[in-house]
């Protein structure tokens, strides 16, 4: 029974992902006229659900772990940037919720690896939020790059709305994106640690039983 649900999950989230595929595809397209700014961050969206699609199984990705990448995707395509809610700018709020997504996906496939001797809930706590920052800090240089060598613009490779502030936008991205990585860690630390002694739990009844 547990199987059969996992088979049907697995179905739903890759033919989920095909769709999401064809979407971004689709509209990469009609932005070649439309919208030019965010042409590369449609067909990186497209390309990104492609490769779910094809390896969450292979990666050992569970439902929640695509659902939060989906999650800042579409966030990130709302195009939100320059706004201000409660005195906190979009860009700060997005660059906390990535940190947060992607802590959420490398806790999940730290913790499912074998031996290497992560089963520490602190040292997989300790390099998912430093794998974290890492993936912040080399967007920051495809930022600087695109600041560097493309004209000003929307979107992924290009400098504009958000990242006004130079040396000191990038300190704070990265700052929020330490904090989201935190946060997460800290969230999926504690389920890990609650599913673990409920394992334990379990497996002492039936022995006991026994």
């Amino acid at each position: 029974m547990v199987e059969e649900k996992q088979k049907i999950l697995d179905m739903v989230i890759t033919y989920g992902l095909f769709i999401g595929f064809f979407i971004f595809l689709v509209l990469g397209i009609l932005a070649l006229d439309a919208d030019p700014d965010f042409i590369a961050d449609k067909f990186f969206g497209a390309a990104l659900c492609l490769f779910l699609s094809i390896f969450h199984k292979r990666i050992g990705f569970k439902w929640y772990s695509i659902f939060a990448i989906l999650v800042l995707l579409l966030m990130h395509h709302t195009k939100l940037y320059g706004n201000v809610y409660y005195g906190i700018q979009f860009d700060m709020i997005i660059h906390f919720v990535g940190g947060f997504c992607i802590a959420v996906a490398g806790f999940q496939i730290l913790s499912n690896c074998e031996g290497i001797g992560c089963s520490n809930v602190f040292k997989i706590m300790f390099f998912t939020i430093f794998v974290t920052a890492g993936i912040g800090a080399m967007l920051e240089i495809i930022e600087y790059f695109a600041y560097a060598n493309l004209p000003p613009g929307e979107g992924l490779l290009h400098y504009g709305t958000g990242d006004a502030g130079e040396w000191l936008d990038s300190t704070g991205d990265m700052v929020c994106n330490f904090l989201g990585a935190i946060t997460a860690s800290t969230l999926m630390a504690f389920v890990y640690r609650r599913k673990k002694n409920l394992h334990h739990l379990k497996m002492f009844i039936v022995g006991s039983r026994r």
